[in-house]
């Protein structure tokens, strides 16, 4: 037999050939059988040979297979490709989820109202992290400046539908309504934010706050070219009131979503006390549009002399609305809506 491994004997030395103790037939799991594994014992046997069997190996997929001797000897780790690759895991601190300031695009300041704009609609976690530092005001009084000046522009563009006295009377209650639902709602917001265990101080609420009225604004913006041509193409009071219902529910779910992210990173333990707040958020504003009507159409009065709650009031425009009703499509003439 000849040696795999092993020296070669000096000269004239006597020699030991390895002996074959015993033959083993490995069974693989597949139910094949292999090629026969010497048991050999002597001076020229493998280390992992000596002494008992040749080491018998699986695969990826179970089976056994034969190693030579010469193969362990010489392969430092043969069990490594039969090991399948493992996929990393994905980060634990994803852009989501990581602590606000960690990234270093948080931590770049707002300049101007410019870049309060641009950073509210491109990296609303900078303005989270800067409403945490201290000098937050004039963040959050430019916030505050640019949604004024948003639902002015929007109300605008609500009044153009009667025209006359709702060129400025719609600017004014709209504007007028949603910073009067902001600061009736602050109050409970705060309240709710202690309850859930949250650390945010007030100042960072109400810059939270005036952020989701920012962004109701300025999405309000974006839909007012497709309201103003509605506005010019149809005299149905009813229906142009139902597409500026439309048009805000679409604005606040968005204000709201900032909100909920900006209420994420301050540590509260539920989420249940937000939850609340944002049902009575959505009331009050609601019931704002009832209480500073008319806003799209026209009346003798700037507000309203009857008391009405608001699903009543939309409940009557609806039947207004329907086919066979007295709806007073015409601008001009006096309308509750």
């Amino acid at each position: 037999m000849q040696l795999v491994l092993g020296t070669a004997p000096a000269p004239g030395a006597a020699t030991r050939r390895p002996r074959r103790v015993a033959v083993a037939r490995a069974q693989s799991l597949n139910g094949g059988s292999p090629r026969p594994l010497p048991k050999v014992a002597g001076e020229g046997a493998t280390h992992c040979a000596r002494g008992g069997r040749a080491p018998l190996l699986l695969n990826r997929y179970g089976q056994a297979y034969h190693v030579k001797p010469s193969q362990v000897m010489n392969d430092a780790n043969p069990h490594a490709w039969s090991v399948p690759p493992r996929i990393a895991a994905a980060h634990p601190n994803a852009p989501r989820t990581q602590p606000l300031g960690e990234d270093p695009e948080d931590r770049v300041p707002i300049p101007n109202i410019v870049g309060a704009i641009e950073a509210i609609l491109r990296q609303p976690r900078r303005v989270m992290y800067q409403l945490r530092q201290p000098g937050s005001g004039q963040l959050i009084l430019w916030m505050l400046m640019v949604a004024l000046v948003c639902s002015l522009l929007y109300g605008l563009v609500v009044g153009t539908f009667s025209m006359g006295t709702q060129l400025w009377a719609a600017p004014v209650k709209i504007a007028g309504g949603l910073l009067l639902a902001a600061l009736i709602c602050l109050p409970s917001l705060y309240i709710f934010t202690c309850l859930s265990g949250s650390t945010a101080r007030l100042a960072e609420m109400c810059g939270l706050l005036v952020g989701l009225l920012m962004l109701m604004t300025i999405l309000l913006i974006g839909f007012a070219p497709v309201a103003w041509l509605f506005s010019q193409s149809t005299d149905s009071v009813s229906w142009m009131g139902a597409l500026h219902l439309a048009f805000w529910f679409i604005s606040t779910f968005f204000g709201l979503r900032f909100l909920e992210a900006g209420f994420s990173h301050s540590r509260a333990g539920s989420t249940a006390g937000l939850n609340t707040w944002i049902v009575i958020f959505l009331l009050v504003v609601a019931q704002m549009t009832t209480a500073l009507r008319p806003i799209v159409g026209t009346a003798d009065t700037f507000l309203p002399k009857e008391k009405k709650f608001f699903v009543t009031h939309w409940g009557e425009g609806l039947k207004a609305a329907s086919p066979g009703s007295q709806d007073s499509s015409r601008p001009d003439a006096p309308s509750r809506q």
